[in-house]
């Protein structure tokens, strides 16, 4: 099976229909940034044998510590039992001889499946070693994903669960947790225990079991400056300010200034229908959307002006020119960008 087209979720759920069903490729081997799919398919892996199987048919191996010629080995041997035998090198980024490797994986008896998990990091291309893995076998990169494509992993992710999920929430989790999926699932799996099938994600439910307010919050505090909800945003600076580790200036100087470069390039296009809007900048539809809405609040020369002060912000923000309070930070911050 060559290198796929297919989305990573699209991918991988095919994969893990197959190990269900133990219908295994000879050689497996997914690297890259993103953890999350290449842990779920280590699981699958893991488990396609009966647990009384396991002892003799599964052997695992991790990179910094593997030998390349034991790998061989065991690879090389026939199942017993007449069944699978299943290897997998854990951590293969510190498996220095992986190439070493390479001219037998054509030659991998067929009860041999052979599973390498390159996480954190990727594979260098410029050598044959991914040509030769996706001629022979399932080979896949798991790039991080985007920060304007989270909300709409989340709302897939609860989708696949049977449960739901609001676009609002779903921003909610993401500009608070980031684009880490692997954290995303933990947390969302914490919620998942407490909901029956068909039940939805609440902003009380977010509050209570990951413990983001609902008030007082990244995506409320972004919101109200780019909606120029005035008595909301000094509402929450007033809180950030008694409670200063509770939202950091950096993810918001970040947000910010992403939605309004957005917000610019939406004017220069000439303010064009948000499918259009999502074409050109290769956004999601609500990124899209929100920048007609904010457009709304800052013209061409305020969004500019917005960037400008986002930057010196940034500056000052990481120490350029003097330490300057985090706290001081979102006060100015909150305090130019509202006088736009």
């Amino acid at each position: 099976m060559a290198k796929s087209k297919k989305n990573s979720i699209a991918l991988v759920n095919e994969i893990l229909r197959d190990m269900k069903a133990k219908e295994l490729a000879n050689l497996y081997c997914f690297d890259g940034e993103e953890e999350y799919y290449i842990n779920r398919l280590e699981e699958a892996f893991e488990n396609v044998l009966p647990e009384g199987e396991r002892d003799f048919g599964l052997n695992i191996f991790y990179g910094k510590d593997a030998d390349w010629k034991n790998v061989l080995n065991v690879c090389q041997q026939a199942a017993m039992f007449g069944g699978m035998q299943l290897v997998m090198i854990k951590e293969a980024a510190e498996f220095k001889n992986l190439k070493e490797l390479e001219p037998y994986f054509s030659k991998l008896p067929p009860t041999t499946h052979l599973f390498i998990a390159h996480k954190h990091k990727k594979i260098d291309g410029r050598g044959s070693l991914i040509k030769t893995i996706s001629k022979l076998g399932t080979y896949a990169r798991f790039d991080k994903l985007r920060d304007e494509k989270v909300p709409a992993w989340i709302e897939t992710y609860c989708k696949e669960h049977k449960i739901s999920i609001s676009h609002q929430n779903a921003n909610l989790l993401a500009m608070n947790l980031g684009s880490d999926l692997q954290k995303i699932s933990n947390e969302l799996s914490k919620i998942q225990l407490n909901l029956k099938e068909g039940e939805e994600v609440s902003a009380e439910l977010i509050e209570k079991y990951v413990g983001i307010s609902k008030d007082y919050n990244l995506f409320e505090y972004t919101n109200a400056i780019l909606y120029k909800n005035k008595a909301k945003a000094y509402n929450i600076l007033n809180y950030v300010m008694a409670n200063p580790k509770t939202i950091n200036s950096t993810p918001v100087i970040a947000n910010l200034f992403n939605t309004f470069s957005a917000v610019y390039a939406y004017h220069k296009l000439g303010r064009p229908d948000t499918s259009i809007l999502q074409q050109q900048m290769n956004i999601n539809y609500y990124v899209a959307l929100n920048c007609a809405k904010v457009a709304q609040f800052y013209n061409i020369h305020s969004s500019k002006q917005a960037i400008k002060i986002l930057h010196e912000m940034a500056l000052k923000e990481r120490g350029v020119g003097g330490t300057v309070k985090d706290t001081s930070v979102h006060k100015e911050l909150m305090g130019k960008l509202l006088a736009l």
